[in-house]
């Protein structure tokens, strides 16, 4: 639409959009976009020749952003709404024509001022309208893959005060990234120069560059000029939606070794693997060449877990930087940053490569369209400092030499080979294959949250103010003031910023003042600065400029001053704080209870009166001889802490010394000393006060004020006394239950003070956790976080689990003490230590602050599952599902104790074991009920098994002779025709046992507290079982078929068997039992062995005796265990017998005459 002094109607134009929604956003490569609104109505800015002008109000409307940004973010905005129509457009113009506009030099890291733009164009009612924003930080060459797989580069930048009027021609700016064709490109202006408010419009767009001018309306005037205007750029490669999935490091790195795009894992024998996913690796394509000493993951044999570790989608995430080819070979064997190389082949080959600092290596080649790159890693042994990681990225493959030893988080697109004998912790995700050649180990330890450039978000701790400290606002000009600078992270400045900072401090150095430490002074986090000045008077603290830029606070005694209120009042007389052991003033950190002069950190303390030698400029005894001299004393409570307990100061007689002042006589010696000994029942930062009025002159009343402070010390809780209900302690698997594995559990902790005898290292902590239970507490140690670990104790050599955080809770003040109660669960099987201290491991820059918690337990599994099973009936052939009394059948099954995650719980054993696996049988048949217990001694072969016999954590059964047996061979039972077999496990102490669908000696059906799992998912058939063969005669010239059927008892009798298609019948089974001579040979009615069916020879086949000479033969058959049958009555023949004759045929009663003839 057009403004006013245009006709309304306007040719079809392109244009480029971005929609995001609404809050603050992070990309996978940690970049921060901040996309809000605000409505505007009142706020409005216009020109000199405007209709608005000259009545109405003009302002800008502040708009704060939710995210603090580290630098001056580009900021984009646009209408939302059209809701002040005063025409009819597009027929006519826009009346009131409204664009946005930003005041010059308002936008900061914090936030802007932005009003409605009406330039100089016609008046009319503005209602209120809704502007959106974007606004983030400029930088080049970034990039993402949206949720088509399409890989968008985009880019922000300022242009700098550089964008005229229409008439002055179009503003070329080059885009920082390289693009192959022009991008898709959005701006806004930054700033308002001059009176005629004026737009932004696109005067040309190519693959490298865009113009820009702003543009005027031609309502008051037709000058169309404008002073140079401030703009952002935003700019990306293409059309792309997103949703913003983030791929986080646990999906980059799963386990140990993964692989996708369906690549293979090559594992050997000796390969050893430890990680969090029980014996499967993360691939749909696993291969073991083991033939001894197979591969294991986590002491079971390996598995595939059928998919791959990324989908292409994913895949496509990595890396989220561009490798812009900026190192050069060799790779340095101190590493910390990030290296980016452009080689065909990069080699590692130094004996040893030290990681520093969080590291990130990124290779690909450019060089060759034929390859790509190699990673060549020698026998090397590769360390990482606490605190640093080592993550490599390679477009192509890698190999790692025998013997080395590796830590790193390793993304390959190409093949990575491992040799012989190698010891690699941390993770390997291969788009190809992975394949070791020997023995390794590979030890999946835990991933960071995020690795810039690979997976999660980076959260960086952002600059949020500078702190100078000071224990009072009194300095001495014999002696430099001591103070604490600190770059904060947060308003309370219990986070300290991690990145270098660099101040130069005002006042400037020169004359007779100067900063001891430095006027340029970089530090990280906090560090201790000095001012001297050796005349009277105040001065001013503060910086003249700081690297990173941010506000600078004062506080002075606990309280913010502001920086107005920052000085220095220097006298030449007053009291110093000294610490007489190490000839300084400065008093180290204290224990809560603990005097001054005993145990850690003991020191000898003084209150010197001290003036300034006017010859030399140093301090002297400001009190010509002993005496005692009443002083106010008093103390002051830092910020961030609370206190109420006073201070014990002893000086021959001991002193309450409260926070406000009170009258105390001390003792000085001929040095103006005064010996104290201090003493604090509390948790606190403090300093010390003392102020007096020394008479110079009695007659003439002349007198000077004497003032001082102690610098501030810490006084920190001397250990955290941990506490469980009665119930959580074990000292052997023999204890009792305390939790299952996954169940939440309260931990107390109180803060307590020192006790004499119980740091009899004087390192400031307990020699024995367990002594300082009932120590006094520390009542105001408030606002620290615990951080608690666990430590196994046992079983021996068992496998540590981790200590999950359900809820924590700051130390609070409850009234009469301090104490945290959290809430924590445990993953594994044993008992444990608990290993408390604070979660940044410092007090007020004084250190942690520890507690122990010993023999923590015990913990079982949470959950019991079979996996695994092998049960089936021995025939299933055409339906049948049949097994024979006393005939041995496969069964096989694993039970695994696991924790709430499904992990195997590998410290199930030593007597941890607590629960019974029994294997069991019943026949669930309607009328013929047979329970578990009338089968338990037929059911046999079950084999010795025990926890952890095989691996630890599992009961194996993997038999394949288990046998329901008969009776006896006389003494036909059954039919059973629904046969259950179940395992049984007791004793589980509350666990669960997954899939419980029944229990033994009881038909109902199962429904609650189920105990067992039934192994056949289809019952099976048990029947008593016999061989039959029958007689047969014939020619002495053809062969006989011995006939054969088995058969089964029904209960009554023994009928065919007609469910009996798998009995195998073969001739060598056959023995001739008379006559010796002639013997009968043998063979097949269609030349093969074969099985029955339905109880008898299939068509077509059978065993026939081939004729040698007449006469009668008796033939027996020496069938199978469970198809014997007494058939004598006396044990005797077990076998079945048959009848054959030869050269006789009895033939027919109505035949009167036969005869045989020959052809």
């Amino acid at each position: 639409m057009e403004p006013s002094g245009e006709d309304g109607a306007h040719i079809n134009m392109g244009a480029h959009y971005l929609a995001v929604e609404y809050g603050v956003h992070e990309f996978p490569d940690g970049t921060i976009m901040e996309v809000g609104s605000t409505d505007l109505q009142l706020e409005v800015q216009y020109g000199a020749k405007s209709g608005f002008s000259p009545f109405t109000p003009k302002g800008y409307k502040p708009l704060t952003f939710s995210h603090s940004f580290t630098q001056r973010p580009n900021l984009f905005h646009s209408l939302q709404t059209l809701n002040s129509l005063d025409s009819n457009p597009p027929a006519q113009a826009l009346v009131p024509f409204l664009t946005i506009a930003v005041e010059t030099a308002s936008l900061s890291t914090s936030g802007v001022n932005i009003a409605l733009e009406a330039s100089e164009t016609a008046f009319g009612i503005i209602k209120s309208e809704k502007v959106a924003y974007l606004a983030v930080e400029p930088r080049a060459n970034r990039l993402f893959t949206d949720d088509n797989d399409v890989e968008v580069i985009w880019e922000s930048f300022f242009t700098g005060f550089a964008v005229d009027g229409w008439n002055d021609g179009c503003n070329y700016f080059n885009f920082i990234n390289r693009y192959s064709q022009s991008p898709l490109v959005v701006a806004s202006k930054n700033s308002r120069v001059g009176d005629d408010g004026g737009w932004l419009r696109s005067c040309n767009l190519r693959a490298n560059r865009v113009g820009l001018v702003v543009d005027e309306d031609r309502d008051g005037d037709n000058e169309r000029s404008h002073p140079k205007e401030e703009v952002s750029i935003l700019a990306m490669t293409s059309s792309f939606v997103s949703s913003g999935e983030i791929l986080s490091c646990d999906t980059l790195f799963p386990g140990a070794l993964s692989t996708y795009n369906d690549g293979l894992v090559q594992l050997v024998q000796g390969v050893k693997v430890t990680d969090n996913n029980a014996q499967f690796i993360t691939t749909t394509n696993l291969t073991s060449l083991a033939l001894t000493d197979p591969a294991l993951c986590n002491g079971q044999a390996c598995l595939a877990s059928g998919n791959n570790s990324l989908t292409p989608s994913q895949a496509a995430q990595v890396p989220t930087v561009v490798n812009d080819g900026s190192s050069v070979a060799p790779v340095p064997a101190s590493l910390a940053g990030d290296y980016f190389y452009d080689e065909l082949q990069l080699a590692m080959l130094e004996d040893q490569y030290r990681v520093t600092a969080p590291t990130r290596i990124f290779l690909k080649n450019t060089s060759s369209l034929l390859s790509t790159s190699f990673l060549n890693i020698g026998k090397t042994n590769i360390v990482v400092d606490s605190g640093a990681y080592l993550a490599i990225y390679v477009d192509g493959a890698i190999a790692i030499a025998a013997n080395a030893n590796i830590a790193a988080y390793i993304v390959a697109t190409g093949e990575v080979r491992i040799a012989q004998n190698v010891t690699y912790e941390g993770s390997i995700t291969s788009g190809t294959q992975i394949i070791t050649e020997g023995s390794s180990t590979f030890d999946a330890i835990p991933v960071p949250d995020n690795i810039p450039g690979f997976c999660g978000i980076y959260k960086p701790i952002l600059l949020d103010h500078y702190r100078i400290s000071m224990s009072d606002n009194q300095g001495l000009t014999c002696q430099a003031k001591d103070m604490a600078l600190t770059a904060c992270a947060n308003d309370t400045c219990d986070v300290l910023f991690d990145q270098p900072s660099s101040l130069n401090l005002s006042p400037d150095n020169g004359g007779k003042q100067s900063w001891v430490t430095g006027e340029n002074i970089s530090f990280t986090g906090t560090t201790n600065i000095q001012f001297a000045k050796r005349t009277t008077g105040s001065a001013t603290i503060g910086y003249n400029t700081a690297d990173p830029s941010a506000p600078l606070r004062c506080y002075i005694g606990g309280k913010n001053v502001g920086l107005s209120g920052c000085k220095v009042v220097f006298s030449d007389a007053g009291f110093i704080f000294k610490n007489e052991s190490d000839n300084n003033t400065t008093i180290p950190t204290q224990l809560s209870g603990k005097p001054s002069n005993t145990g850690f950190n003991a020191k000898a303390l003084a209150i010197q009166a001290v003036k300034t030698n006017t010859a030399t400029g140093a301090c002297e005894a400001a009190f010509p001889v002993g005496a005692e001299v009443a002083l106010d004393l008093a103390y002051t409570c830092s910020a961030g802490v609370s206190c109420s307990d006073p201070v014990q100061l002893s000086n021959n007689k001991v002193y309450a010394i409260e926070q406000s002042y009170k009258a105390v006589p001390l003792q000085f010696d001929d040095e103006s000393k005064a010996q104290i000994v201090i003493n604090y029942p509390d948790a606190a930062q403090l300093s010390l006060n003392a102020k007096t009025n020394l008479i110079l002159d009695p007659i003439t009343n002349l007198s000077v004020n004497l003032t001082g402070s102690s610098n501030e010390y810490v006084v920190k809780p001397f250990g955290l006394a941990m506490s469980l209900p009665n119930d959580g302690f074990a000292t052997d698997a023999a204890g009792s239950l305390f939790k299952l594995t996954g169940e939440t559990f309260d931990l107390k902790m109180n803060a307590v003070q020192w006790r004499a005898g119980q740091d009899n290292n004087n390192d400031g902590y307990p020699d024995n956790y367990s002594e300082i239970t009932n120590n006094p507490i520390a009542k105001h140690f408030i606002n620290e976080q615990p951080l608690v670990t666990a430590q196994l104790k046992l079983p021996m050599a068992g496998t540590s689990g981790t200590l999950a955080v359900v809820n924590t809770v700051a130390f609070k003040d409850t009234g009469s003490l301090s104490e945290s109660i959290s809430q924590y669960s445990y993953d594994q099987v044993g008992i444990i230590d608990l290993i408390a201290g604070l979660n940044d491991g410092d007090y007020f820059g004084a250190g942690d602050v520890k507690g122990e918690l010993y023999n923590v337990g015990r913990f079982a599994p949470s959950q019991f599952k079979i996996i695994g099973v092998q049960a089936a009936a021995q025939c299933t052939d055409y339906g049948s599902n049949l097994t024979y009394l006393e005939q041995p059948f496969e069964l096989g099954f694993t039970v695994q104790a696991q924790n709430q995650n499904n992990q195997l719980m590998s410290n199930y054993r030593a007597g941890f074991d607590k629960s019974v696996v029994q294997v069991s049988a019943e026949n669930n048949e309607a009328g013929n009920y047979v329970p578990a217990s009338s089968f338990a001694s037929r059911l046999v072969n079950l084999g010795e098994n025990n926890w952890g016999d095989i691996n630890d954590g599992q009961w194996q059964v993997n038999q394949s002779n288990v046998t329901l047996k008969r009776l006896g061979v006389d003494q036909p039972d059954g039919p059973f025709a629904m046969v259950n077999l179940m395992a049984t496990l007791t004793n589980i102490e509350r666990a669960t046992l997954i899939d419980a669908n029944d229990s033994p000696n009881t038909q109902v059906t199962c429904s609650s507290n189920c105990n067992s799992v039934r192994l056949n998912s289809v019952p099976i058939e048990f029947r008593f079982g016999r061989l039959v063969l029958g007689n047969n005669a014939g020619s002495d010239l053809d062969r006989l078929l011995i006939p054969m059927e088995s058969q089964y008892w029904d209960g009554n009798g023994f009928v065919v068997n007609s469910n009996d298609n798998c009995s195998v019948f073969q001739h060598p089974k056959l023995s001739q039992v008379l006559p010796a001579s002639p013997v009968l040979t043998y063979e097949y009615g269609n030349g093969a062995a074969g099985k029955l069916e339905a109880g008898g020879y299939p068509v077509n086949n059978g065993i026939y005796a081939k004729p040698n000479g007449s006469g009668t033969f008796t033939l027996e058959y020496n069938t199978y265990d469970w198809l014997k049958w007494d058939w004598q009555g006396d044990q005797s023949q077990l076998n079945p017998y048959a009848i054959l004759q030869f050269g006789h045929f009895r033939g027919n009663d109505r035949v009167i005459y036969w005869r045989e003839t020959r052809e």
